[in-house]
């Protein structure tokens, strides 16, 4: 079974060995194993996996799940906050890469700082939209549709009816982010970590919302990436707003319909 399962093709069973060159530290051989033939140096002690949730319990708590953009002013401990990115450690990374790493932001005025940033940063960004004399001229380069997104976001960003719409009132930002490698696919795996992290939060008595704006307008702001304590050689890719939520959803709401094309 070691052997089937092993994704790299490392393991020899002619040799009794596995190729550490091969190996890419995934260890299915040893979650496989049933008689804990296989050892690592790395590896604590093997525990036995609990049964996994039914079908029912996972639909709802997919179903359940919404973002979160009020927040109770108790600021979560920090250490339930540490457990919450411990535990997700076990999300999925291409090649079994762990590049994560994460910045936990409760400072009130740093978070404060990061939306205002965001928010100025995007009024920048989005200014010419509003040029009489340029709209047409982008109507024609981007398209009228995408010209139409884009100034309702500016309208969005330069009429604030929430000053902190950024961030909203969240006491705690999670920032994902790893070493910048053009060969890597980070990205991928903060995106994967988002959607695991976003279900496990409720288990915990969190609410939470991913926030791309901080994101983006870090492409733009390298002061919001030493804000949120990224390193100059880290490129950040999801930002995670946390906290109690102040509300709870009572109702489920439909969504549309994926669009499914099916090749058998």
């Amino acid at each position: 079974m070691c052997q089937k399962l092993c994704p790299a093709g490392a393991i020899d069973l002619l040799t009794f060995s596995i190729d550490g060159g091969l190996c890419i530290g995934c260890f299915h051989c040893v979650a496989v194993c049933r008689t804990n033939s296989v050892t690592h140096q790395s590896l604590p002690p093997v525990e036995a996996v609990a049964a996994f949730p039914r079908r029912y319990e996972l639909k709802n708590l997919i179903l359940q799940r919404r973002s979160v953009r009020h927040y109770k002013a108790r600021q979560p401990d920090t250490a339930l906050l540490k457990s919450f990115i411990s535990d997700l450690r076990y999300s999925p990374t291409a090649t079994n890469a762990q590049s994560l790493c994460f910045s936990l932001v409760t400072s009130p005025e740093v978070i404060q700082q990061v939306n205002d940033l965001t928010i100025q940063t995007f009024q920048k960004a989005l200014k010419p939209l509003g040029n009489k004399w340029l709209a047409p001229l982008l109507k024609v380069l981007i398209g009228k549709a995408a010209y139409g997104r884009l100034n309702r976001y500016r309208l969005k960003f330069t009429e604030l009816k929430n000053p902190r719409m950024v961030v909203y009132n969240a006491p705690a930002i999670l920032a994902v982010h790893a070493p910048k490698d053009k060969n890597s696919l980070a990205a991928m795996d903060a995106a994967i970590w988002l959607g695991q992290a976003v279900l496990y939060a409720p288990s915990l008595g969190l609410g939470s919302c991913i926030n791309g704006f901080v994101v983006k307008a870090a492409k733009r702001n390298r002061a919001i990436g030493a804000l949120l304590a990224v390193p100059a050689n880290h490129e950040l890719h999801a930002v995670l707003l946390v906290g109690f939520p102040a509300n709870s959803f009572v109702n489920l709401v439909e969504r549309k319909d994926p669009q499914i094309a099916v090749v058998d």
